[in-house]
């Protein structure tokens, strides 16, 4: 009888949390996106949700297009590529 591997090991678990990490900063900045337009460049209603609405199409384009290109790269060196500007957006531009 071949081993069953459990589910719920430390892989899965550190996948879902980066899934959420991803998923997370992308709603919320579509979520921001309208009422900073409002509130900050003092748009209309209208202007906002252009403006929401080309970020939601820019993104799938863009997860459509970059995607096969983090494919067709190293895997490691993506990670290292993500994490190095990850790290000067939130720690060095603050």
């Amino acid at each position: 009888m071949a081993y069953k591997f459990p589910i719920f090991n430390k892989y899965f678990i550190i996948l879902i949390l980066v899934n959420f990490s991803v998923a997370f900063s992308y709603y919320i900045t579509f979520v921001t996106t309208a009422s900073y337009a409002i509130n900050v460049l003092n748009t209309s209603n209208a202007l906002a949700g252009l403006a929401s609405g080309i970020f939601i199409i820019g993104a799938l384009f863009a997860r459509l297009i970059f995607g096969s290109y983090a494919d067709a790269l190293f895997k490691t060196s993506i990670n290292y590529i993500s994490a190095y500007l990850l790290y000067n957006y939130y720690f060095i531009h603050i």
